[in-house]
């Protein structure tokens, strides 16, 4: 283990007493684009489950790969089929490029299901303060990754400030009750250096993002509307639900998914209805 990562072995103690005291675990990393967050959250991981690393340098590739997820249908599928284990959700779009008011409530929910099932949930996005307010407050850990201009070569990536949540009874002058205090500073060499098969596995990481990232831009110039309800229908709600969810008369959710062939053996109306979710609303704050 190096020097990196005793540090996010150190940071992520908080792991330890979210899973005993069976609360939500999320930790969040942000920073501009290219420094290095998709690499660091991958060195976490391998801290988070050492069993993955061990199937790497074995050359078995899919249990990385199978914790990601780059949509939020990928994202609770993932998230429903985890107990235990480690699951990032890269390309967070909790602020919405994509996604509405509703939608983030409905799917914010699944995070109460995280501490539960005692999962460790981790989310990359560009900008902290402009992700969702209920996102920002679930967050226990967050990881400022960014850039170094140290060298005349260039920026060096993978640099990262971190920070723990601590929530207090009291509030301070703007109302808020959470302070974030500084827990450490850590650098992190690219994932894809440390051996042959991390620089495998790594190249198949890239390719799934590019595809992830292709498919927003083939995305973008359709209704995020349309997407979402295309989604939910392939798996099984009904219209009514789907027009509901977002917003839109059936008759135009009707249209929308007009020829798709109804799967009557998946449903998402029970996964992303608040009323329905069996965890507790109110998880202890103690950190």
């Amino acid at each position: 283990m190096t020097l990196d990562r005793i540090t996010i072995a150190n940071v992520l103690d908080t792991a330890h007493i979210c899973e005993t005291q069976d609360w939500d675990f999320l930790l969040t990393l942000d920073g501009g684009e290219r420094g290095g967050k998709s690499s660091v959250m991958a060195d976490v991981l391998l801290v988070q489950e050492p069993e993955i690393e061990k199937d790497i340098l074995s050359e078995i590739y899919g249990t990385f790969e199978g914790r990601y997820a780059w949509s939020w249908v990928e994202w609770y599928d993932l998230l429903k089929s985890s107990i235990g284990r480690a699951v990032i959700r890269e390309e967070a779009d909790f602020l919405g490029r994509e996604s509405m008011t509703e939608i983030n409530r409905r799917i914010l929910r699944i995070l109460t299901t995280v501490g539960r099932r005692n999962n460790k949930m981790g989310l990359l996005f560009p900008d902290f303060w402009r992700l969702d307010l209920y996102a920002r407050e679930r967050t226990r850990i967050r990881g400022f990754v960014h850039a170094r201009n140290i060298t005349e070569d260039g920026p060096t990536r993978g640099y990262v400030n971190w920070y723990v949540r601590q929530r207090f009874p009291f509030p301070r002058s703007d109302g808020n009750t959470i302070w974030w205090h500084r827990a450490g500073t850590g650098h992190f060499r690219h994932i894809s250096k440390t051996s042959s098969c991390h620089a495998e596995v790594w190249a198949r990481f890239r390719e799934k993002e590019e595809m992830a990232k292709n498919r927003v831009l083939e995305e973008s110039g359709t209704d995020p509307r349309k997407s979402i309800a295309t989604e939910l229908r392939i798996r099984g709600m009904k219209i009514r639900d789907i027009a509901d969810i977002v917003g839109t008369p059936r008759g135009t959710v009707g249209q929308w998914v007009k020829g798709i062939k109804k799967d009557d053996e998946k449903t998402f109306l029970e996964s992303i209805s608040p009323e329905s979710s069996n965890a507790p609303d109110d998880i202890p704050d103690g950190l």
